[in-house]
């Protein structure tokens, strides 16, 4: 049986870009959707640790802006 992964949050040391993932899209993870291993803007290796709260409220509010402005188009 699969188990949802917990929402994470990548982070990379080196530039600081960070990306929260508040839910799982499917039940794998695609590779620079869900889940990163090198960093987009400076392909350097990312970290990863279990999102809080105030991140995943945030990526959520994120995401329905960007749904609800494609709607408008």
């Amino acid at each position: 049986m699969a188990w949802a992964s917990p929402p994470r949050t990548f982070e990379c040391l080196f530039c600081g870009w960070s990306h929260t993932v508040p839910h799982p899209i499917s039940d794998c993870r695609i590779e620079g959707l869900d889940h990163f291993r090198s960093c987009p803007d400076c392909s350097c290796a990312v970290t990863h640790r279990d999102a809080t709260f105030l991140e995943i409220a945030k990526a959520r509010l994120v995401a329905w802006k960007r749904r609800r402005n494609e709607a408008k188009s």
